[in-house]
């Protein structure tokens, strides 16, 4: 399998200056590129991407993170996977600062995805969405059950 290079630095993290519809067609054919690798080269790729996505200002990692988010959402299920599992492994080896980072990103973008897609996500990549609170598919009023009257005895009348 041919490997594909990755990113020069910085490249990676320049898409968070396109527009979002090239970010996000950029995105999408890097990651198809990446899908095509084995294991140990998608991860060592990955690596590499996710240093330089977290050195991102928030306001940029917040963008970056929804235009990959909706990215994978729309890739392949194969690739989709294949691309999931690879950045997670390379997140799991993120310093703490950059991990909270992640989290942090990851819960406030969520905020803004249907309940579909936030459970296709954690379809594909349980880490991802294990600490976001789960919005209720629908929400039903709290009826109570209804009263029932005794009859009470005549001569009881306190």
């Amino acid at each position: 399998m041919a490997k594909a290079a990755s990113p020069a630095p910085g490249q990676w993290a320049a898409l968070a200056d396109l527009p979002e519809e090239a970010r996000q067609a950029a995105m999408r054919q890097r990651y198809e590129e990446i899908a095509r690798l084995s294991d140990n080269e998608r991860v060592a790729v990955f690596s590499d991407m996710t240093q330089e996505e977290y050195q991102l200002p928030e306001d940029k990692l917040l963008a970056f993170t929804q235009s990959r988010l909706l990215v994978w959402l729309a890739l392949g299920p194969e690739a989709a996977q294949k691309v999931a599992h690879g950045y997670d492994e390379a997140v799991s080896r993120l310093p703490a600062s950059q991990a909270m980072r992640r989290v942090s990103s990851v819960q406030t973008v969520l905020r803004n995805f249907t309940s579909a897609q936030v459970e296709r996500l954690d379809q594909l990549i349980p880490s991802i969405t294990r600490e976001v609170p789960r919005r209720p598919q629908a929400l039903t009023p709290a009826t109570k059950p209804p009263r029932v009257h005794k009859k009470k005895r005549w001569w009881k009348f306190w």
